[in-house]
C-alpha cells in the first residue's frame, strides 16, 4: 500500500478524534485507540447536522464540526464546584509504554504486510459484493454534499426509498484527497483503520479491565492479529462489509471507555451516550454488540451500588433502574419494528448449522468466514484465562460478557425456535458477530499467556538461568508466535482472492475487474461524455462512477432496475433495426454499453448481463482484458 496514502488516510482518521479527546484531557493508549472512534463520530454526527442545517458536507463543514466538538469537549473538561458533580466519563489515563507501543504497532503490521502482500499493488480493486455500494456510496457524498445517515439509503439512485444509512465511515473517506487514484485510497481507508483500532483498542480494554496485569495489554495486542474473526475479514470474503468492519473494530476501544471504575454521573451518561451515537452512525449492529458486551458489567456496577445503598438511597437507586431498564426495552421495541429492522429481517442469512460444525467453529477460531489462523491458541488461552479471572473481581464481568456473546453466536447458529434469531439484528449472519466474541476472548487469552510464563517460573517448574521476568517473557512468546504466523498466512491467503491476485479455497473466481480491464477503466476517465453507461453491475462497468463520475445506468448489485431498462436489453441484439430502440436509449439518456462475458457473479434475472456486443450500431472505444465498451452509434 502505497506509504503516502497510507499516512494521508491515518492522518484524517486519527487527528481529528486525538484534538477532541485531547480536549477531553485524554492521553496515552486511550487517545491512540479512541481517536477513530471520535473522528468518526463527530463526522457522522456533523454530516446529519449540516444537512438539516443545510449547509453542503465537505472539509469546511468537517472542520467546523471538529472545532465545535473539541470546544465541547474542553467545557466537559471544566472543573465542577466544590461539592459539584464529580463522577468522570474519561477512560482510565495509562502512559504508553515501549512494549504496548511496540506491541500495537506489531498486532497492526501482521494484519496489514498480509493483505499488502495479497493485493499485489495498492490499486486493484475489492471483489466483494457491497464494494461498489460503499465506493458509489462515497463518490455520491463528494458529489451532492449529502452525508447524512437519515437520508442517505438512495446514494443518489432514483426509485430507492430514502431512510437511515450509517454513513460515519462515507462522510469520513469521501474528505480524504484522493491520491494517486480511487482504488488505492479506497483500499487504504479499508484496511489501516481497521487493523489498528481493532489492535489498539483490544489493547484498551484489556488494559481496562485488567489493570492489575499490564503486561496482558502487551500480549493482547499481539493476539488481536492471530486470526480469530478479525474484523477485517469482513471486508472481503465477497462480501465487502466495510461499515459493519469498521463499527467492529471500534468495538473493544467503545466498551473500554464506558467501563469505566469511576461512579457514573452526568458526564459518564453523555459521553456513553455520544459512544453509542457514534458506533451507530458506523454501523447499528456494531452499537447493539456493544451494549450486548456491556450489559454484564452494567449489572454488576448496578447490583453492587444497590447492596451498598440503604434506605430511601436503595429505592431511589431501584425505581432508577428500572425504568432505565422499561426504557431501554422500549426504545428496542420501536427500534424492532422500524423499517431499517424490516429490512434486515427480509435479509436471507445463514442456514442452520450442525452442532458438531459450531462447536468445531469455536474451539478452532474458524467462526464465520475467519479463516482461523491462530484462533484455536486464543480460544484455548481464553478458557483458562476464563478459570484464572475468578480472582479478579472486577474483570469477571468479562467472562459473562463471553458467554453471552457465545450464547447468540451458537444459538443464531442452530435451528432451535426462538434461539435461531439471536443474531437476526446481525442480518441473520453470525459472522458478524465473530470479531464480537473475539474481541472479548483477546483479552482473557492474554491473561493466561502473561499468567502461565510468571507461574512456570515461579513454581519452579521451569528452570533457567534467565531473569525470571525475560523467562515468563519468552515462555509468552513461544506461545503466541505459532499463532500470529499462522494467522498472519492465512491472512496474506484471503487477500489474494479478496483482491482478485488469486483465489478462493485453492480455486480461481471471477473478478469485477482484472488488472487490464481496470487500466481500461482508467483510460476511460473523461473519454464517456455522450450518456450514460449500461453494463453489469458485476462487471468493472459498476465501478465507472464511482472512480470517475461517469453516468451509469445500473450502479450497483443492490440497485433497482426499471423495466425500461430491461426491456431496452433485451432489444440490444436489434439495434439498427429497431426503430424505437433508439428513442427509448435517448429517453433512458443510455450513449454506451459495457460488455464483459466473465462477471463477478450471476443473480437477479432483472440486472443487466451484456456478454456481447450488438452485431451492428456499435464502436469499440477501448478493451482491457475480457470487457469492452463501446458507444452507441447507430442512433446518431
Amino acid at each position: 500500500m502505497a506509504a503516502g496514502t497510507s499516512a494521508l488516510v491515518v492522518a484524517m482518521f486519527w487527528l481529528p478524534g486525538v484534538l477532541v479527546l485531547r480536549c477531553a484531557g485524554a492521553r496515552g493508549l486511550v487517545l491512540v485507540a479512541a481517536a477513530p472512534l471520535a473522528t468518526l463520530g463527530t463526522a457522522g454526527i456533523g454530516a446529519v447536522v449540516a444537512h438539516l442545517l443545510g449547509i453542503p458536507w465537505g472539509r469546511p463543514a468537517a472542520v467546523l464540526a471538529v472545532a465545535l466538538a473539541a470546544a465541547g469537549a474542553l467545557v466537559l473538561r471544566l472543573p465542577r464546584r466544590p461539592g459539584g458533580d464529580r463522577s468522570t466519563a474519561r477512560a482510565p489515563h495509562h502512559g504508553p509504554s515501549r512494549a504496548l507501543a511496540a506491541a500495537v504497532i506489531s498486532g497492526t503490521a501482521l494484519q496489514v504486510v498480509p493483505v499488502a502482500w495479497g493485493m499485489g499493488r495498492p490499486g486493484r480493486l475489492l471483489d466483494a459484493y457491497d464494494v461498489v455500494v460503499h465506493m458509489n456510496t462515497v463518490r455520491h457524498v463528494q458529489e451532492s454534499g449529502t452525508g447524512s445517515s437519515l437520508v442517505l439509503t438512495d446514494a443518489g439512485e432514483a426509485g430507492r426509498t430514502l431512510g437511515f444509512y450509517p454513513a460515519a465511515w462515507h462522510d469520513l473517506t469521501a474528505l480524504v484527497p484522493v491520491w494517486p487514484d480511487v482504488p488505492t485510497v479506497f483500499n487504504a481507508a479499508v484496511v489501516l483503520p481497521v487493523a489498528l483500532a481493532w489492535t489498539a483498542g483490544v489493547a484498551l480494554l484489556t488494559r481496562v479491565v485488567l489493570p492489575q496485569r499490564p503486561r496482558a495489554a502487551v500480549w493482547a495486542a499481539l493476539l488481536s492479529a492471530a486470526g480469530l474473526a478479525l474484523p477485517l475479514t469482513l471486508t472481503g470474503q465477497e462480501a465487502g462489509l466495510v461499515p459493519n468492519a469498521t463499527g467492529l473494530s471500534l468495538l473493544p476501544a467503545a466498551v473500554a471507555v464506558v467501563a469505566t471504575r469511576a461512579p457514573l454521573g452526568p458526564r459518564w451518561f453523555l459521553t456513553s451516550a455520544l459512544v453509542g451515537l457514534s458506533l451507530a452512525l458506523v454501523h447499528p449492529n456494531a452499537a447493539l454488540a456493544a451494549l450486548l458486551v456491556l450489559l454484564p458489567w452494567f449489572g454488576a456496577r448496578a447490583v453492587r451500588a444497590v447492596a451498598a445503598a440503604r434506605g430511601r438511597t436503595r429505592l431511589v437507586m431501584i425505581t432508577g433502574l428500572a425504568l432505565g431498564a422499561a426504557t431501554m426495552a422500549v426504545a428496542l421495541v420501536i427500534v424492532a419494528q422500524s423499517e431499517p429492522m424490516d429490512r434486515v429481517r427480509a435479509f436471507h442469512g445463514d442456514s442452520p448449522h450442525l452442532w458438531s460444525t459450531t462447536v468445531v467453529a469455536l474451539l478452532s477460531g474458524k467462526m464465520g468466514t475467519a479463516p482461523g489462523g491462530g484462533g484455536a491458541l486464543v480460544v484455548l488461552a481464553a478458557l483458562v484465562g476464563a478459570v484464572l479471572v475468578r480472582r479478579l473481581r472486577e474483570a469477571r464481568w468479562l467472562v459473562v460478557s463471553a458467554a453471552l456473546v457465545a450464547l447468540f453466536f451458537v444459538g443464531g447458529r442452530s435451528g432451535i425456535p426462538v434461539l435461531a434469531d439471536l443474531d437476526v439484528p446481525w442480518y441473520g449472519e453470525t459472522k458478524r458477530l465473530a470479531p464480537v466474541l473475539a474481541a472479548v476472548l483477546v483479552p482473557l487469552a492474554a491473561l493466561a499467556v502473561d499468567a502461565v510464563g510468571s507461574w512456570l517460573v515461579a513454581s519452579g517448574r521451569l528452570r533457567t538461568q534467565l531473569a525470571p521476568r525475560r523467562a515468563a517473557l519468552l515462555v509468552g512468546a513461544l506461545l503466541v508466535v505459532p499463532g500470529l504466523v499462522s494467522g498472519a498466512l492465512d491472512t496474506a491467503s484471503a487477500a489474494r482472492g479478496d483482491y482478485g491476485a488469486g483465489g478462493r479455497d485453492g480455486r480461481e473466481v471471477p473478478t469485477f475487474a482484472s488488472d487490464d480491464e481496470l487500466a481500461m477503466l482508467h483510460r476511460l476517465d473523461g473519454r464517456l461524455d455522450a450518456g450514460a453507461v449500461l453494463g453489469s453491475p458485476h462487471s468493472g462497468a459498476a465501478h465507472l462512477y464511482a472512480l470517475h463520475g461517469t453516468a451509469v445506468t445500473v450502479r450497483s448489485p443492490l440497485s433497482l432496475v426499471p423495466s425500461a431498462v430491461q426491456d431496452v436489453e433485451r432489444r440490444l441484439p436489434q439495434l439498427g433495426r429497431d426503430a424505437g430502440l433508439c428513442a427509448d436509449l435517448e429517453r433512458l439518456g443510455i450513449g454506451y454499453l459495457y460488455v464483459d462475458p466473465v462477471v463477478f457473479r450471476h443473480e437477479r434475472s432483472e440486472l443487466p448481463l451484456l456478454v456481447a456486443a450488438p452485431p451492428e450500431g456499435v464502436r469499440v472505444v477501448d478493451t482491457g482484458g475480457t470487457a469492452a465498451v463501446y458507444e452507441i452509434t447507430a442512433c446518431g
